[in-house]
């Protein structure tokens, strides 16, 4: 008989826990007041759509999406993340041109060579990147724009 494999349950929480850390970072730290799940018409061409942000100040012109991925075991590039990334990059095109963009990520050094999570990605996908795309890291309960 085959079993349907158990849903880990742990990255949803670990991806709210974390919204909630970067929401409280930027109000205590930063003066932002981020509100949760915040949607914004975006779309390519004439046809837009709702898209909901992690985080957002409409009144601010601020969108924030918050991921708090790490290295693979093998410290490897996890390339579906990478892909995950790119989709938020995407979704960031599509937001006015008037908004900053922001992308939380938690720090995450790599063992060998002693490079962020976050640079790494920076490094090899910035030619994606529109205008007004910050690149934050979160480590300590602290945030620092690092792009």
């Amino acid at each position: 008989m085959l079993r349907k494999p158990r849903s880990n349950n742990r990255n949803p929480r670990e991806g709210a826990r974390f919204e909630r850390e970067v929401q409280r970072i930027f109000q205590l730290k930063h003066k932002l007041q981020l509100n949760k799940q915040v949607e914004l018409k975006i779309g390519v061409v004439s046809t837009k759509k709702n898209h909901k942000f992690d985080l957002a100040s409409i009144k601010d012109r601020i969108v924030v999406e918050c991921k708090s991925y790490t290295w693979t075991a093998g410290e490897n590039s996890p390339s579906a993340k990478f892909g995950a990334l790119n989709e938020v990059m995407f979704y960031f095109s599509m937001v006015p041109k008037n908004y900053r963009k922001l992308l939380v990520m938690r720090k995450h050094i790599r063992a060998r060579g002693g490079l962020s999570l976050a640079q790494h990605y920076i490094k090899n996908h910035k030619h994606l990147f529109s205008k007004n795309v910050e690149i934050w890291e979160t480590n300590n309960g602290k945030a620092e724009k690092i792009y």
